[in-house]
């Protein structure tokens, strides 16, 4: 957060400056009559954008991925969200100046002397405050999964939503989730029932027979909870929200949004404080 902060700050520094440096540019750019031509076509200059790539050798895959990474989890960049707003304007501006000649154009990029190179330049801080957050996410992501390696015994599987990037967990440190890869709107109906149990209503584990038993049958041991998700319209699954109130979940992790908790199985479900309702209620939701 202190790099965030640092990072934020020293934008707002040279933010008027560069609006300055900018108008006294449009006006030398307007009078000189000096422009750069476009010289490439729109989608082109998209891919170049998106890809990272601008006269380099190759794409920087790996620095998309942390802006990718970043992005998903930009919630927690809510209060430089002007920084965001301003790299994407920027990179707009980079894209129609690189594929269009119009007179649109020309205007809006004039105090840059429509040089598409110096709006890339103008829209890296907030892509590089991206993939900053990006490395931090994917850090704490694989620091939380090796020690969920630790404490998952061979045979013991992890309860998981699979829309938060937690299927990683089987790659990274052999780690068996009970969801290995995401499960689609869609694919609901033609889910066994099982699994369709775990999915609506494993938070009830306190009170619900049947999910004790599904936990039991396939020894499910841990339950993770990832940070974000892999597309920006999903949400976290019905079955693993609000674990805390559960009697049978003891925390033994917690870096950030990360969560991972021991499953405990109450002796007596009928004795416990989240017994009331909570089957009933979680299988009206699906």
């Amino acid at each position: 957060m202190r790099l965030l902060a640092a990072s934020g700050f020293t934008s707002a520094l040279i933010a008027p400056t560069a609006l300055l440096a900018a108008a006294g540019a449009g006006g030398i750019a307007r009078e000189s009559g000096v422009q750069w031509s476009a010289r490439e076509d729109v989608l082109t200059s998209i891919r170049d954008v998106l890809l990272l790539k601008h006269e380099a050798n190759a794409p920087m895959y790996w620095l998309l991925i942390l802006v990718l990474a970043g992005a998903i989890t930009s919630g927690r960049l809510r209060r430089l969200w002007w920084l965001l707003a301003c790299s994407v304007l920027f990179t707009v501006l980079s894209v129609m100046a690189t594929a269009s000649d119009q007179a649109i154009t020309e205007l809006l990029t004039l105090p840059w002397w429509n040089d598409a190179f110096c709006l890339v330049a103008l829209a890296v801080f907030g892509l590089a405050m991206l993939a900053g957050q990006g490395l931090t996410t994917l850090m704490d992501e694989q620091q939380a999964m090796a020690v969920l390696g630790q404490l998952v015994r061979p045979g013991e599987r992890v309860m998981n939503d699979p829309s938060d990037g937690s299927p990683w967990m089987w790659a990274l440190d052999d780690v068996h989730p009970m969801f290995p890869r995401i499960i689609f709107r869609g694919e609901h109906p033609r889910m066994s029932a099982d699994a369709q149990t775990l999915f609506n209503s494993f938070q009830c584990l306190d009170a619900d027979p049947e999910v004790r038993e599904v936990i039991g049958r396939y020894n499910i041991t841990y339950a993770y909870v990832g940070e974000g998700f892999a597309r920006a319209d999903f949400t976290r699954l019905y079955g693993m929200r609000d674990l805390s109130a559960a009697d049978s979940l003891e925390l033994v992790y917690r870096q950030g949004e990360i969560r991972i908790y021991r499953i405990e199985l109450s002796e007596r479900p009928e004795d416990s404080t989240a017994a009331s309702g909570c089957g009933r209620y979680s299988r009206e939701r699906t």
